[in-house]
């Protein structure tokens, strides 16, 4: 054997190891546990910024109640086209609210 095949075979070795612990995580559960897990810590850290966000939002001069009353929508990516047209169309209709103001407050 060529040390090519020798290096080949032992990494194909090292690989099956591999598959074969990956394999015996997710037959017992610890896998998809640590993945929860993992997964509620992301939720949790996306919802205190989403509530950090709402909260810095409630506190400032003026905010649209439009954007406090969809900002849980407007926060949610989605790959669904009618969601991000919604979405575009909330966005559209708090901006000009805000420019209206803006323009009221130049006069």
């Amino acid at each position: 054997m060529t040390n090519a095949q020798y290096e080949f075979m032992t990494s194909l070795q090292y690989e099956n190891m591999d598959m074969k612990r990956q394999l015996r995580e997710f037959k017992s559960g610890e896998k998809y546990i640590s993945m929860r897990a993992a997964h509620k810590k992301q939720l949790e850290a996306e919802y205190a910024r989403n509530r950090k966000l709402e909260a810095a939002l409630a506190q400032m001069p003026y905010c649209p109640a439009l954007l406090l009353e969809q900002l849980q929508f407007l926060l949610c990516a989605s790959s669904d086209s009618g969601v991000l047209q919604r979405q575009r169309e909330l966005l559209r209709q708090i901006r000009d609210e805000l420019e209206s103001i803006i323009t009221n407050e130049e006069k």
